[in-house]
């Protein structure tokens, strides 16, 4: 089925009637949703990077695991502008 409809063929992609009606985590955590948008669009998103600012992507997404999330807070690309926001964000 998943092959299929990368694929992207038009579905059904099963005649399995309980595959076709109910849906099932994916064996393999790559397949999911949103791994497959965090591989797609954080880790690989073509914008040029640190490996520290990428270690730091895959970080914060993960912490929250949502795409809206990580759409909203545009402002976290970067380690060094992170951590200078946050460094003023912290009364002395």
């Amino acid at each position: 089925m998943f092959a299929r409809c990368v694929a992207g063929e038009p579905g059904p992609w099963t005649e399995d009637p309980i595959l076709r009606e109910f849906k099932f985590c994916n064996v393999f955590r790559a397949a999911d949703r949103v791994s497959q948008y965090m591989i797609r669009d954080v880790c690989y998103h073509g914008e040029p990077c640190t490996d520290e600012d990428r270690l730091f992507h895959i970080t914060a997404f993960r912490t929250f695991s949502k795409t809206a999330t990580w759409v909203r807070n545009r402002y976290l690309r970067s380690w060094r502008a992170m951590t200078t926001r946050w460094i003023w964000l912290v009364p002395s």
